[in-house]
């Protein structure tokens, strides 16, 4: 009390000395209840910040290129509509003078596509050139005598010139449209009745032409319904 009252410090009577006991030990007990303190709180609290951060950046980004992308399969489809709309407004302007009407009726296959192969059969220098038509109508023979119909056409064509011709290969032409068809060709491949693996020879400016014939397409193409979103 004296040390109290020399440096005019409050006095506690005894009877509130025993209230503040009180309310200390509470608080003591209040800390205690608190636990353990995780003195690397602050630090774990910084790392978890910034993975959040870097997180919502990310997703930010990702929600931009999500926009982005949309825009960009927005303008494919509006570009695609306007480029059906134009072929169709096109389409409906397209004309043809009774002339034109004329050729494509009288040649109905110019349309068409078909696949065939050749082989051009000259004759030595000096020789008779009708050595070469005789070589030619022995392949034709020899291919309508020899070939089984299961082999690929090719390959049988192919083996058969190797046996007189052994550095020979065919030339394979694939889907020529009849209006690009060789003339000395046409007459026969366009011919109605002409089957797969039907060979002739054809006489050309310099030589015999062996022809297989492989297929013929009316190059007509399935169609289907298309609702543009």
């Amino acid at each position: 009390m004296k040390y109290a009252e020399d440096n005019r410090l409050p006095t506690v009577e005894d009877g509130e000395r025993s209230r503040f006991l009180a309310r200390q030990n509470e608080l003591k007990g209040k800390l205690r209840s608190l636990g353990h303190v995780n003195v690397d709180a602050v630090d774990e609290y910084n790392e978890v910040k910034a993975r959040y951060e870097t997180i919502s950046t990310q997703l930010s980004d990702l929600r931009a290129s999500r926009e982005d992308l949309e825009n960009v399969i927005r303008g494919i489809m509006e570009e695609n509509s306007l480029t059906s709309k134009a072929m169709f407004s096109k389409f409906l302007e397209m004309s043809y003078s009774p002339e034109e009407l004329t050729a494509f009726y009288e040649n109905p296959v110019d349309g068409d596509l078909f696949s065939y192969a050749t082989y051009l059969v000259t004759a030595e220098e000096g020789a008779d050139p009708a050595e070469a038509k005789t070589a030619a109508e022995a392949l034709v023979a020899g291919f309508q005598d020899g070939y089984d119909g299961e082999t690929d056409l090719i390959t049988a064509f192919n083996d058969l010139l190797a046996e007189d011709f052994p550095e020979a290969s065919a030339t394979e032409r694939t889907n020529i449209l009849g209006s690009d068809l060789e003339a000395d060709l046409r007459d026969w491949l366009v011919a109605g009745e002409r089957q797969p693996g039907d060979v002739t020879a054809v006489e050309a400016e310099n030589g015999w032409t062996v022809v297989l014939f492989r297929e013929h397409s009316d190059n007509s193409q399935d169609t289907v319904s298309v609702r543009h979103i």
